[in-house]
């Protein structure tokens, strides 16, 4: 989800209505309104070109209290809204919000795909408040409820099942994509951590040294599989200029 564009087709999947720019995403965003109070960490946080906000959580572990989902919502929204007004300011600059949890079970156990919630009258159902808050629960295993084929595909994406259609397929080649740099990443920390100790008793030259001919392995290695040095800086955090530099220095076979 920190690919913005693949997240704003999401949410313009699941919501229904066109979204044209969403605020880079925020992943593991933390909210806390003071220190003694409980801090949130949401999972991916935008905002569009609106002011609407999206917070999309995924839940893939039944919560062991039934009630414990319906509580965070609501705790996640009184964070979400103290976001919203700036001191001095109006209630009307609450902004629209949408908490969206996407789960691999049914967390109301009724079957449905889809549980939308937003506060209305008990007396007279078909009065609601305007307050601009909706939580939405997503349940992969549902099959009550009929939703777009797209989301369809989706939900039974997150369930387990190969990928259709195209958003879908889209959302599952960045899947990949991650993994392969998680590993590549992965690979070059160990591989930092096993020349960090046989630098150990090295004189502080000799690191920086050694240093340099870890970036070169790891580089050499990125470009013959096929990475690109935009990638590779990317990936390494480390400034294009240096892996350009790292790159001419790589033979041909390699």
């Amino acid at each position: 989800m920190q690919n913005s564009d693949l997240c704003r087709r999401l949410l313009e999947t699941l919501l229904g209505f066109k979204i044209r720019e969403l605020s880079f995403p925020e992943t593991e965003k933390v909210l806390a309104s003071n220190p003694d109070k409980m801090s949130v960490r949401l999972g991916v946080y935008v905002t569009d070109e609106n002011g609407k906000v999206y917070d999309i959580e995924m839940q893939t572990s039944k919560p062991v209290d039934d009630n414990r989902l319906d509580l965070r919502t609501r705790y996640y929204q009184s964070m979400l809204d103290q976001t919203s007004i700036e001191k001095g300011g109006r209630y009307t600059d609450l902004r629209e919000s949408f908490i969206i949890f996407i789960c691999t079970f049914d967390p109301f156990k009724l079957g449905r795909r889809r549980y939308t919630f937003r506060n209305l009258c008990v007396e007279q159902t078909d009065l609601a408040l305007k307050d601009r808050a909706t939580r939405i629960f997503l349940n992969a295993k549902g099959v009550i409820g009929e939703e777009s084929e797209e989301v369809q595909h989706f939900l039974n994406y997150v369930a387990g099942n190969a990928a259709e259609g195209a958003l879908t397929r889209d959302i599952d080649a960045e899947v990949a994509r991650i993994k392969q740099y998680d590993e590549i990443k992965a690979e070059y920390m160990t591989l930092s951590a096993l020349l960090a100790d046989e630098r150990y008793e090295g004189k502080m030259e000799g690191l920086a040294e050694g240093k340099a001919e870890e970036r070169f392995e790891v580089v050499s290695r990125m470009l013959s599989r096929g990475y690109s040095p935009e990638q590779i800086s990317d990936i390494l955090g480390i400034l294009l200029d240096e892996v350009k530099s790292l790159a001419a220095k790589v033979k041909p076979s390699q």
